[in-house]
């Protein structure tokens, strides 16, 4: 086991873009190292929003593998909004997005989307959770590639605080590599003045790291659709 790249801490972090590879803004947005609240250590990456602009994220590439496993500690300030959907976490394969969750506008985690070969597909939790504002939760993602043309022994789940929520195995996706991530507010919605996103200990694995995996029962609703 691996690391992908070097776990995003913010602590020491430099000058922009920090420890990723780019860091997107806009003029009312802001994603930068701060002191104002953490997971471990003095630092975290908070994101914040004027209500009128939408991109807020770092992205960091790394070396391509067929499979990769994120961790990442999250906080949404008290007052957080979004009249819409957001994707906070985007596993990507060069410019195609293969692995992340979507939050609404209710704050419920309500679906893992996870590339295959013939394109979207979607599982969605049996009970999604709703994010509690002002606490940090932790995600963490797996994204495996099928070992060959044919074998279909792809997989893809996801965990919040620890508790697997989705997951999906059998999956046709031996083409697709994972080589970057982005972590912020990535999505077009917009979320309201004065709404704030705090990041912390963001890693990334090419194994799932012991005692991390899941075990897929019937308990799912699972669903996939092919685009």
């Amino acid at each position: 086991m691996a690391d992908l790249f070097t776990k995003i801490t913010a602590e020491s972090a430099g000058a922009s873009p920090y420890e990723f590879t780019a860091v997107t803004v806009e003029a009312g947005t802001t994603f930068a190292p701060s002191t104002d609240d953490k997971y471990s250590g003095s630092y975290s990456y908070k994101a914040t929003f004027d209500g009128a602009d939408n991109s807020a994220y770092g992205s960091k590439s790394f070396t391509e593998n067929k499979s990769c496993y994120f961790k990442f500690y999250f906080k949404f300030n008290t007052g957080f909004s979004i009249p819409g959907d957001i994707a906070m976490f985007l596993g990507r394969d060069s410019t195609t997005n293969i692995i992340y969750f979507y939050i609404n506008s209710s704050l419920s985690l309500y679906r893992l989307q996870h590339r295959i070969d013939s394109g979207a597909a979607y599982t969605d939790p049996e009970s999604p959770p709703t994010i509690t504002l002002n606490e940090w939760h932790c995600i963490e993602l797996y994204y495996k590639s099928a070992s060959a043309a044919g074998v279909n022994d792809g997989e893809a789940w996801i965990k919040y605080d620890g508790t697997e929520i989705a997951s999906a195995t059998g999956l046709d996706n031996d083409t697709i590599v994972c080589d970057n991530f982005r972590v912020g507010n990535t999505l077009t919605t917009v979320p309201g003045a004065g709404s704030i996103m705090f990041f912390d200990d963001i890693e990334g694995l090419d194994a799932v790291p012991t005692g991390g995996g899941v075990v897929p029962t019937d308990q799912y609703f699972r669903r996939q659709r092919a685009a």
